[in-house]
């Protein structure tokens, strides 16, 4: 074979696994041949890892990153370890927050303010009654039904609870008259008054509650007046009912 400059020789791409490449036997000082694939296959048990390596300035095209249950909108973050570490996707109005130095999801805007379009049927006398609140004034998680008068908690955490209830009509001196909260069927708060003259009055309840997610909220009255002519005034300043996510889980 004559001698040739590398430079003076003619390109050759792709080459194939069964081409041949002179080295030299360090150890013989022989001159042998490799092919292609045997070179390729010694490289690959060369490879490097990113393993505890230093990168200085890459730039990573299209990367896939998996830490175990990776899901779409996860977050990646460092640790405290400094380890790389996923936070998985929340859920539905969480919002992110810093607890102890790190990334964490907590409740976002859940709240709702709610009242009656028109006065309540009388109520019968010694009757808890649920109150027909079928009007919001807002509710920004969709977590108040109009028509069953339900607050189903989008998210767990402790809620800030209120009722507010306007009687009226033929309200009787010295007797009791009631509102409620309700949790899953069963009351969890009351307010009372004894009327103290025949004027109308306004009854109230503030509470707070921890609600795990899709615990129900609702709202009852009771009148025992001694009739059944007493009625609920429909009026957003006086007969309404709040709630408002405070801390989420």
């Amino acid at each position: 074979m004559a001698d040739h400059k590398i430079s003076e020789l003619t390109n050759y791409t792709p080459p194939i696994d069964t081409d041949l490449l002179p080295v030299v036997d360090v150890t013989s000082g022989d001159n042998k041949k490799l092919t292609i694939g045997n070179l390729a296959s010694y490289l690959a048990g060369k490879a490097q890892t990113l393993l505890n390596k230093t990168l200085t300035s890459p730039i990573l095209t299209t990367p896939v990153i998996n830490v175990g249950s990776d899901a779409a909108a996860d977050i990646y973050y460092r640790s405290a370890g400094n380890a790389f570490t996923r936070l998985p996707i929340g859920s539905s109005y969480q919002v992110l927050k810093v607890v102890s130095g790190l990334p964490a999801w907590s409740g976002g805007d859940v709240s709702a303010k709610i009242r009656l379009s028109a006065d309540s049927a009388a109520l019968s006398d010694g009757v808890i009654t649920k109150l027909n609140l079928n009007t919001e004034d807002y509710d920004t998680a969709s977590a108040y039904n109009t028509s069953t008068y339900k607050f189903v908690a989008p998210v767990a955490g402790r809620y800030a609870i209120s009722i507010s209830a306007y009687f009226y009509t033929d309200i009787v001196d010295g007797k009791v008259y009631d509102v409620y909260i309700y949790k899953n069927g069963a009351s969890v708060a009351r307010g009372r008054l004894h009327s103290g003259s025949t004027q109308p009055m306004i009854v109230d309840k503030y509470t707070e509650e921890h609600l795990a997610a899709n615990d129900e909220i609702e709202f009852y009255v009771m009148q025992a007046s001694g009739g059944g002519t007493v009625k609920i005034y429909a009026s957003s300043e006086v007969t309404f009912a709040t709630v408002a996510l405070m801390h989420a889980d």
